[in-house]
C-alpha cells in the first residue's frame, strides 16, 4: 500500500512539473489560437476532441500522451480534463495515472441507442441469428457515411470483435454499410464517397468507385452484402437491411466471424439466413420490404 502511494506521489510530482514546463513549451498547430478560458466554441471543440480520443482506447491515456494525441498543450488538456471530470464525462485512475471516459459520457451516448427504440425489439432476432449461424450477430445503423454498431449478440466461438459496440467503420468497408449503400441512389453513394473517401483498411478493401458500384448491383440482386476481409484481415461479415414503414433503410443486421468458419461455401446459406431474419425483424417493427428487395 505504501509503494502504491509513493508511486502515485511521484506521478503527481511529474505531472505538476509537466504543467510547469508547458507554459514555456511551443504549442502545436491545434493549440496556437487563443483559447477563451470561460467557454466558447473552441473550448467545446477541444473538450469533445478529448472525449473522442479517450474513447479510442479502453486502456486510457496519461496526460502527456493525451496531449500528443490531441495536438494540444498539456496545460490546456489538464484544464479541460478537470472540467470534464467535475461533470463526470471523464475519470482519473489514480493507481495507473490514466484518464478514461467517464460514466456521464456513457449516459449521454446511451440516449442514441434508446432513441432507436427498436434495439430492444431486435434482441430476440439477433439471438436467433447467432444461434442459427453460431456467429456473432450485430445490429448497426448508418450515420454520416459511417456504420455504428448499436448492439450485438456474441458468438460462443473464439473471435476477435470487428468493431466494438458504439464503434464506427466506413460504410464502404463494412458489410452492413454496403447493404445500406445498396439502397441508395448512385448520386447519394457518390456524395458519400466524395465526403468520406474510400479508405484502404486492408489489402482487400474496395478503393475504386467503379468496383463498389459493381458490388452494390450484386447486393441488390441477392439481398445481402459481404465484407470479405475489407475492414480487417481474417474476418468476414454478411449483412442485410432492416426497413422502416416507408421502405427506407432503418438499420442493418449482420453476422461476423473468422474466415476459417465463414468460408466461401457457407456464404450463400449465411446470406439467405441473414436476409430472412432481416425480413422478419422488418415485419416485427412494422416496416415494409421494398418491392425490389423481394424479387430474386
Amino acid at each position: 500500500m505504501q509503494s502504491a502511494s509513493h508511486a502515485f506521489g511521484d506521478e503527481a510530482v511529474r505531472e505538476k512539473a509537466q504543467l510547469s514546463r508547458a507554459a514555456f513549451e511551443p504549442k502545436s498547430n491545434a493549440d496556437n489560437e487563443p483559447d477563451p478560458r470561460d467557454g466558447g466554441v473552441q473550448s467545446v471543440d477541444r473538450a469533445l476532441l478529448i472525449i473522442e480520443t479517450l474513447a479510442e482506447d479502453d486502456e486510457g491515456y496519461r496526460l502527456c500522451d493525451l496531449a500528443i494525441r490531441t495536438g494540444l498543450s498539456t496545460s490546456t488538456v489538464h484544464r479541460l480534463l478537470a472540467t470534464l471530470e467535475k461533470r463526470r464525462f471523464v475519470q482519473f485512475d489514480r493507481y495507473e495515472s490514466k484518464w478514461h471516459v467517464g460514466a456521464q459520457s456513457f449516459a449521454v451516448g446511451a440516449t442514441f441507442a434508446r432513441r432507436r427504440n427498436f434495439t430492444a425489439q431486435a434482441m430476440p432476432y439477433l439471438r436467433k441469428l447467432r444461434d442459427q449461424t453460431r456467429e456473432t450477430a450485430n445490429l448497426a445503423v448508418a450515420d454520416d457515411g459511417s456504420i455504428i454498431v448499436l448492439t450485438r449478440m456474441e458468438s460462443r466461438e473464439i473471435m476477435r470483435s470487428l468493431t466494438k459496440v458504439g464503434g464506427r467503420v466506413a460504410m464502404v468497408a463494412s458489410g452492413a454499410g454496403k447493404a445500406v449503400l445498396a439502397t441508395y441512389s448512385d448520386e447519394d453513394v457518390n456524395a458519400i464517397i466524395r465526403r468520406q473517401g474510400m479508405p484502404r483498411l486492408t489489402e482487400k478493401s474496395i478503393v475504386r468507385p467503379s468496383e463498389l458500384f459493381r458490388e452494390l448491383q450484386a447486393i441488390r440482386r441477392q439481398g445481402y452484402a459481404v465484407d470479405d476481409e475489407e475492414a480487417r484481415m481474417g474476418l468476414r461479415c454478411v449483412a442485410a437491411v432492416v426497413y422502416s414503414d416507408c421502405s427506407e433503410p432503418l438499420a442493418a443486421i449482420s453476422v461476423s466471424g473468422m474466415t476459417s468458419r465463414v468460408t466461401d461455401d457457407r456464404l450463400p446459406a449465411l446470406g439467405r439466413t441473414v436476409r430472412e431474419v432481416a425480413t422478419e425483424l422488418t415485419v416485427a417493427l412494422g416496416g415494409v420490404m421494398p418491392v425490389a428487395a423481394d424479387e430474386g
